[in-house]
């Protein structure tokens, strides 16, 4: 037994030995030679800063500072190096696991250095079975993918068995397989992979929300990468469809999207226009891009499919407190690098229809309309737009518009607008026409309504506010024609010839609209009360200021222009003056 002993202290006073023997050899003389192997394997220029030994859990080789390539292409703050101890002992240098940690990597140089290790294995005089990497970042045609791990595995003939990348904390997983033996132009196998991410956020979109979920699968070819089916949903979004991705320069994205939807906030977000809203935009059909950069990208992004827009509501004017709603909307929708166009529109809204096309310059933020609305409910419409209802009924109108969205809270500046309306069996608050027509000595500002069965006219509206021409009311007894201007500070300035059929025939006032929209005030012409007054001094009330104010009416159609109210205490001379006999 003492032989025993001897020989087991005999092998550990060896061990010891051999272990000293690598501590005190200064490792730092083999660099040299580790950059030159290394450097002829993957052709291109390797530094390695510094060299350590570790015997645990197994003997490895940990490099300090490696830098390769002229740019370099690749640095690594360590790289740990395990030895397969049994290939080494048969003469063959095998390399069981390499693990980079920190450091920067370059996506294309990377796909090179793969095709060199595993497209001729039997060329290489170094072999590796795995490559780990941890805390790196990767960079592809410029973007910066930070926080990166992965594996890379072989198998024994130095083929590649496997891929798997994860981004943020594993927030992002994507793994991949050789398919078959398919080889790209670069001998790269070609890769099926798949893709599946929770709450993830996409690196240089930090305005966007998270990716609450993402799943993809597909296959890689070299530069090109066809999506056959992707899943993508945030807190606000949702979609799927297809694309086929080339991240040769420039960039190139074409996709099918089959299903998407998202809420109306993020999209006024997007356009930079600050306004309450809910409601949902879905579209479908074929989205193009190009470009050096996202930037480019977005810029360049064109857009050919359906356009649907549900429950919408808009807080257009805050005063009001009351949203814009529109119940539907349906179109064709076309977008490229200048112009998004909505063409074949179907809406619904207050009850009625609009139809009509859309297009909108995506430079200037410009938008033109050009549309067609059937019996609309204005009251509602109008609450959303203005603190005080003046107007309600029904209308048809045809209209065109251009509007600029950047300068929305200068409305109506930034608005030119044409329409032609047809109201019907609607109310005209704060005024009553017929009250004022039958008795023109009476003080009528902003008082009572005029019913109306018809009001029909033209509105344009520009920079100098509110212009109506061609105005047609008609309600029973009463039918009135004129013209109104409304400026942008609410005043108003008009006129309007009243007819209205009384016990005494037909009686007609010409009419001055003056005030501003919350207190609006409409009189008797001067020329009216003049006739009127004529006609009482010389034949008495009744049927005298009756005939005098046709003759006033007939000299205001004759002579009048923007005739301003009278003094309508002329309507009846003071007592002690009788009239003269002829």
């Amino acid at each position: 037994m003492r032989w025993l002993k001897r020989t087991i202290l005999a092998v550990i006073t060896l061990l010891v030995l051999v272990m000293a023997l690598i501590f005190i050899t200064p490792l730092d003389t083999y660099i040299p030679e580790i950059e030159r192997r290394v450097g002829a394997q993957i052709q291109e220029p390797v530094r390695v800063g510094a060299v350590q030994l570790g015997l645990f859990p197994l003997p490895h080789l940990d490099l300090k500072n490696v830098r390769v390539g002229r740019t370099p292409s690749l640095q690594a703050d360590e790289v740990e190096i395990e030895l397969s101890l049994v290939a080494l002992m048969s003469g063959e240098l095998v390399l069981h696991r390499v693990s980079v940690s920190g450091g920067v990597v370059y996506l294309h140089e990377l796909q090179l250095w793969l095709a060199r290790f595993i497209s001729f294995p039997h060329t290489q005089s170094i072999r590796f079975t795995e490559f780990q990497f941890r805390g790196v970042t990767l960079m592809i045609k410029g973007v910066a993918l930070d926080r990166l791990e992965g594996k890379v595995e072989l198998d024994e003939r130095g083929q590649l068995r496997r891929i798997w990348l994860a981004a943020d904390e594993q927030k992002l997983v994507v793994s991949a397989v050789p398919v078959a033996t398919k080889v790209d132009v670069q001998h790269l196998p070609v890769l099926a992979f798949e893709v599946h991410g929770k709450n993830w956020q996409p690196p240089l979109m930090t305005d966007l929300p998270l990716m609450e979920h993402v799943e993809a699968s597909g296959v890689l070819d070299g530069n090109k990468v066809d999506v056959r089916l992707f899943n993508l949903s945030t807190s606000s979004a949702h979609a799927t469809g297809s694309a086929l991705l080339d991240f040769a320069m420039p960039w190139r994205v074409s996709a099918e999207l089959k299903e998407s939807e998202i809420s109306l906030p993020p999209i006024l977000a997007m356009l930079n226009y600050p306004a309450t809203s809910r409601g949902t935009f879905q579209a479908r059909g074929a989205v193009q891009s190009e470009g050096a950069s996202l930037d480019e990208m977005q810029k360049n992004l064109r857009f050919n499919g359906r356009f649907a827009l549900r429950q919408a509501e808009v807080n257009l004017v805050k005063e009001t407190g009351k949203p814009f709603v529109i119940d539907a909307l349906d179109a064709q929708l076309g977008m490229d690098e200048a112009v998004v166009s909505l063409s074949d529109i179907h809406t619904r809204l207050y009850d009625g229809q609009a139809s009509g096309k859309l297009m909108l310059d995506r430079a200037t933020l410009g938008l033109s309309v050009q549309g067609v609305v059937k019996n609309v409910n204005l009251q509602p419409l109008i609450a959303s737009l203005s603190s005080e209802v003046l107007l309600s009924g029904r209308a048809d109108a045809q209209t065109e518009f251009r509007l600029q969205l950047r300068d929305f809270e200068k409305f109506p500046a930034n608005v030119r607008l044409q329409a032609d309306f047809q109201m019907r069996n609607g109310v005209l608050q704060k005024v009553d026409l017929e009250q004022v027509a039958k008795n023109p000595a009476q003080s009528y500002a902003s008082q009572g309504a005029t019913k109306f069965d018809q009001l029909n006219g033209r509105v344009q509206v520009d920079g100098n506010g509110y212009h109506f021409r061609q105005i047609a009311l008609a309600s029973g007894s009463l039918n009135a024609e004129g013209r109104l201007d409304v400026s942008p500070n609410m005043a108003l300035k008009g006129m309007l010839d009243a007819d209205v059929k009384g016990t005494a025939g037909l009686v007609s006032m010409p009419m001055v609209i003056s005030g501003t929209l919350d207190k609006p005030s409409v009189s008797p012409s001067g020329t009216a009360l003049a006739g009127a007054a004529v006609g009482t001094a010389m034949l008495g009330p009744g049927l005298g200021t009756a005939l005098g104010v046709k003759i006033g009416g007939f000299l205001h159609k004759l002579f009048g222009s923007d005739d301003a109210p009278a003094n309508k205490k002329a309507m009846h001379p003071k007592q002690s003056e009788k009239p003269s006999k002829p």
